[in-house]
């Protein structure tokens, strides 16, 4: 037999050693800081109930199952929103977008028509429960913009040919530069 060799191995503790281990004491994590434990089982649920659900294969069958989404929506008084249709369909919100924009061809030139449809479904209840304070403006606002293409902003449109010209001194006059008094003659 061979000779058995002994070796040691030193162990050096750090800081990251030696501090216990956090434990939650109960504690919420994070993410859901602040929402009722059992308002998180009860939307994981409709989610997984989504998820579950088979690709659609037809154009009468994504019909029969958005109607099947909006119902369920309905009888259980939860906001339909486009992330589960999409999942109640069997895809991912980006495939769905694929269809609706055309990147995808769908089923046949229905397809797009009717994901638009059901989308602007979803984005009228958005409008309808906004107009009425039933829903959170900062999340209208996000889902309009991000969802529904809406946009806040200001566009502002020069024409050539039209621009009046003006001097330094209209200018410094105009914005109090150089002891102008804001005054335009």
């Amino acid at each position: 037999m061979g000779a058995i060799k002994e070796t040691t191995m030193e162990v050096v503790t750090t800081d990251a050693t030696t501090k216990p281990a956090r434990k939650s004491r109960g504690r919420v994590p994070q993410s859901t800081a602040g929402i009722d434990p059992d308002d998180v089982r009860s939307a994981l649920f409709e989610v997984m109930e989504a998820y579950k659900q088979p690709k659609v294969r037809s154009d009468e069958e994504m019909l029969d199952r958005i109607a099947l989404y909006f119902a369920t929506c309905a009888e259980r008084g939860s906001h339909p929103v486009l992330e589960e249709m999409a999942l109640y369909c069997g895809y991912t919100l980006d495939s769905f977008w694929d269809i609706e924009h055309g990147r995808n061809k769908g089923f046949s030139p229905q397809t797009s028509a009717i994901v638009k449809k059901a989308k602007f479904c979803v984005q009228t209840l958005d409008a309808k429960l906004a107009t009425s304070g039933k829903l959170n403006f900062l999340a209208y606002c996000f889902r309009a913009k991000n969802y529904y293409g809406m946009q806040d902003k200001v566009e502002h449109v020069v024409t050539s040919g039209t621009a009046e010209v003006y001097s330094r001194d209209d200018i410094a006059s105009r914005y109090m530069i150089d002891g102008g008094d804001g005054t335009v003659e």
